[in-house]
């Protein structure tokens, strides 16, 4: 989380998510407020929850760009690569440059990549969840072909502190908390 004194129309911390680690620092995924400029002195806090586990086991990785941005399924590029994995990122929206071992096919080809992957990452909002059977071509009732991790994008207002519910994701038995639970889920331990 973090936030810049100088920026009084943000009061609230703003959820960020490393797009790149360099050094002692990272680029942050989009969005950002606009404020932000370059050399804007900015507080960080955390991190918190849990990101995306990549198994040992993972041999071939499916990456889903389901909302505006690959942004934040990018670090997993890097990993996967030193791994010597094979990466194949679906996504319709505008991407940065990546290394020719990536390949890239838009988001319509994304349910014949369930078949071959070991696992998929996806990352999308939350009010996408009603439409993710459809939108993988999973049949209501059937199993998941392969592991699916989803960064489930939903307000973090209170970063955890307080426990404020506007985070909440619908899970099997409970709620669950994006900021404590996820950002990152297993889908099989969410209603969707």
């Amino acid at each position: 989380m973090g936030w810049a004194a100088s920026d009084a129309e943000a009061p609230l911390a703003v959820p960020l998510f490393p797009a790149k680690l360099e050094g002692s620092g990272f680029l942050s995924a989009t969005p950002v407020p606009a404020a932000w400029e370059p050399g804007t002195r900015l507080e960080l806090s955390g991190p918190f929850g849990r990101g995306f586990d990549l198994p040992i086991s993972t041999r071939r990785l499916a990456l889903g760009a389901l909302w505006d941005s690959a942004g934040h399924l990018l670090p997993l590029i890097d990993k996967a690569l030193e791994r010597q994995l094979a990466v194949t990122l679906y996504a319709d929206c505008r991407l940065p440059s990546l290394p020719s071992a990536v390949e890239i096919y838009p988001l319509a080809a994304l349910p014949e990549a369930l078949t071959w992957a070991d696992m998929l990452a996806v990352d999308l909002d939350r009010s996408m969840l009603p439409e993710l059977r459809r939108n993988l071509g999973i049949e209501t009732g059937s199993g998941l072909p392969c592991p699916i991790q989803a960064l489930i994008r939903t307000p973090l207002p209170c970063a955890g502190m307080s426990e404020c519910g506007a985070c909440a994701v619908p899970g099997h038995k409970r709620w669950k908390l994006a900021c404590t639970h996820g950002p990152v889920f297993d889908l099989r331990e969410l209603e969707w």
